[in-house]
């Protein structure tokens, strides 16, 4: 594996020189094959597709990129991370034959690194026009973590007879034609047990291409399948229909002080599930429970008895914040299971209420960079936005700060020198964005604090 590292500069100095040239003579240039790139790395919270040393796409961890038009033939193909603002680390590279018409995927599982971790896997599928009363039914066996071999029974929802049995080992892939119905998916382990069941899914008469990959789960490791969408960069998601559901509460409200959830439903009966959460406080657990609806009492406020939702196999964090007018509203995003690496993703909450209708930019500032020139920024966020960046560990200065037209930006609120990747700065971080003081009625202008807490 040949690791090199290369400064942005460079790179776009390169890229002119290919467009001065016409670009890269591999294959004809009306030639075409389509690469996707997956990455399930959990070391990498974004990597970088490169093809012929030209930026493809950025895929965050779990996620994938749209389908990409290349020319057919050989390309060199490459996986990069950053390591600082101006350089990134190859991680992988490899000559890849992607052939003509074709559908080429690579998936990178387990450790990507510059030695000693797991090659990334690639295949490769014929675009096929399937018979109208069958759908194509392609899977990759990514969970590397699962097991070597697993078995996959397609079974008829209304039935419930297993029409296909298939066989599948780690790193492979099969395709099967199927007859057009309603069906949800079993696996099993090699002793016959079932580790996995989906819930139904309506095929029509196109191609699929699915992975069964392994997830965390409430720092629990499990099976699922995804669906791999080519306009999509997020997969579709199909968890174990028996998993439970988790969260995590969040009060940006601080005027309430300690509070409590009762929750009514399938799993609690007026049960008080969360007691006594002080403000801007962050669980380090989630609440298990069974998914469903259920009616939501917050003690001291105005949600009562409303209906909140949770669905099988999500782990998440409710944020309770005041919006403009000071009414309590409510925001969440997905908790994160990553082990601790040389990159962090940063979940960013704005929860202001006190900057009208001016949107706020965070900044991360790394030595021999300014607010204007550093990549790791998050720009235009409203009141109730949530976003996420994933930065390589540096010191930085962080900044938040509004541009309301008036001259430059104006920084609201800072934290400076912070070390990610040493001390106590390791893993995944929340910021949330949060006026100093809370008021019923927003106060235009008023003082911002950002908290950051360990996701």
């Amino acid at each position: 594996m040949n690791i090199k590292k290369v400064g942005f500069t460079a790179l776009l100095a390169g890229a002119a020189v290919l467009a001065g040239c016409g670009g890269s003579d591999s294959g004809n240039s009306n030639s075409t094959s389509y690469l996707t790139y997956y990455n399930l790395s959990s070391n990498t919270a974004v990597t970088k597709l490169y093809s012929e040393d030209s930026l493809l796409a950025s895929v965050s961890y779990e996620s994938k990129s749209s389908r990409q038009a290349v020319a057919a033939g050989t390309n060199t193909i490459e996986l990069r991370v950053d390591e600082a603002d101006d350089v990134t680390t190859t991680l992988y590279e490899a000559e890849l034959n992607l052939a003509q018409d074709k559908r080429n995927y690579l998936v990178s599982v387990g450790e990507l690194s510059e030695s000693g971790g797991d090659e990334p896997l690639f295949f490769t599928y014929d675009i096929n026009n399937v018979d109208d009363d069958f759908f194509e039914f392609n899977l990759m066996h990514l969970a590397k973590e699962f097991g070597q071999t697993a078995t996959l029974e397609v079974v008829d929802n209304s039935s419930k007879n297993v029409v296909e049995t298939i066989t599948i080992d780690f790193g492979e892939s099969i395709t099967q034609n199927i007859e057009l119905d309603k069906y949800y998916f079993q696996i099993k382990n090699p002793a016959g047990e079932v580790q996995y069941t989906s819930s139904s899914i309506e095929f029509g008469s196109i191609q699929y291409f699915f992975a069964l990959k392994d997830e965390v789960l409430n720092d629990q490791s499990i099976l699922t399948m995804t669906r791999l969408v080519d306009s999509f960069t997020t997969p579709v998601t199909y968890k174990d229909k028996d998993l439970k559901s988790y969260f995590r509460l969040y009060n940006s409200a601080q005027a309430l002080g300690n509070v409590d959830m009762t929750m009514s439903g399938v799993t609690y009966e007026n049960e008080t599930v969360i007691s006594g959460q002080a403000p801007d406080t962050l669980p380090d657990s989630s609440v298990e429970l069974n998914s469903g609806s259920y009616k939501v009492t917050l003690s001291g406020t105005s949600i009562q008895g409303a209906l909140y939702s949770f669905a099988s196999g999500e782990d998440k964090t409710i944020v309770f914040y005041r919006d403009a007018e000071g009414k309590l509203d409510d925001v969440s995003f997905s908790n994160t299971n990553r082990a601790d690496t040389s990159n962090h993703q940063i979940t960013f909450v704005n929860l202001l209420n006190n900057q009208g209708e001016n949107e706020v930019d965070l900044y991360f500032v790394a030595p021999n960079t300014n607010f204007e020139s550093t990549l790791y920024r998050i720009t235009q966020r409203q009141l109730g936005d949530v976003s996420r960046i994933a930065i390589p560990s540096a010191t930085y200065d962080i900044f938040l700060a509004v541009d309301d037209g008036d001259g430059a930006p104006k920084v609201l609120a800072e934290e400076l020198g912070v070390t990610f990747g040493s001390g106590d700065n390791t893993g995944d971080w929340v910021i949330f964005a949060e006026t100093a003081e809370d008021n019923e009625m927003a106060v235009e202008g008023g003082v911002s604090i950002l908290n950051r807490v360990k996701m």
